[in-house]
C-alpha cells in the first residue's frame, strides 16, 4: 500500500512539474517586427494615361512608365489568436514609389490582417499618399502573401492591390522584404493552476 501511494505521489508530482519545466524551455515568441521594403508597383492603366498623370505633377523632359520602383520600411505587431498559431497582424508602413523614374511620391499605410499558421496572410487598410501638388490622397489597400520564417527573422512575400475611384490609377504591386524581430512576447509561467 505504502509503495501504491509513493508511485502515486511521484506521478502526481512529475504530472504537475515537467509542463511548467518544458514551458519555461520554451523560447518566448516574438510580437513586433521591424524591416525594409522593396517591390516594384503596376499603375493599371495604359502608358499615355501614365505618363500624363505625372507630366502634371513632375514636369520634364522625360516619359514616365507605369512600372516603377517602391522602397521604404514596415513596424509590425503580432498577436496570437489561436493555439494554432493563427496571429492577428497591426502592420504599420512608410514607402517611397517612382526613385527608379527621378521621381519620389511618399505613402504612409496601415494594415490589418491575420496569419495564418501554414504561413499565408491577409490584410486591409488606409493608405495616404502625399502628391506634389498638395493635400493628401486616400485609398484602401488589399494585401495577400506568404511569409517565410528564419531563425530570427521572416521574409514575407506580398500582392498589393489599391482600387482607387476611376478618376485616379488602381495600382497592383509585388512587394517583399526581411521582418526583424525586435522584442519577445512576455509569457507568463503556466501551471496545472494558471492554463
Amino acid at each position: 500500500m505504502k509503495a501504491q501511494a509513493r508511485i502515486l505521489l511521484a506521478t502526481l508530482i512529475l504530472t504537475i512539474c515537467l509542463p511548467a519545466a518544458a514551458q519555461e524551455r520554451e523560447a518566448a515568441e516574438p510580437w513586433l517586427f521591424v524591416g525594409p521594403r522593396a517591390g516594384v508597383t503596376w499603375a493599371l492603366t495604359s502608358a499615355s494615361r501614365f505618363d500624363q498623370e505625372l507630366q502634371e505633377q513632375y514636369p520634364g523632359e522625360r516619359s514616365y512608365f507605369p512600372l516603377y520602383s517602391q522602397l521604404g520600411f514596415s513596424l509590425a505587431q503580432h498577436v496570437r489568436l489561436h493555439p494554432s498559431g493563427s496571429r492577428l497582424m497591426i502592420q504599420e508602413g512608410a514607402l517611397l514609389s517612382g526613385l527608379d523614374q527621378n521621381y519620389a511620391l511618399p505613402a504612409l499605410n496601415l494594415l490589418v490582417g491575420v496569419h495564418f499558421a501554414p504561413g499565408v496572410e491577409a490584410s486591409l487598410g488606409p493608405e495616404l499618399t502625399f502628391p506634389p501638388s498638395g493635400g493628401v490622397q486616400a485609398a484602401l489597400v488589399y494585401a495577400v502573401g506568404w511569409r517565410f520564417s528564419l531563425k530570427a527573422a521572416s521574409v514575407p512575400v506580398l500582392l498589393v492591390l489599391s482600387p482607387l475611384p476611376e478618376d485616379r490609377l488602381a495600382r497592383l504591386t509585388l512587394l517583399s522584404g526581411i521582418d526583424f524581430e525586435l522584442l519577445p512576447k512576455i509569457q507568463r509561467k503556466k501551471t496545472p493552476f494558471n492554463y
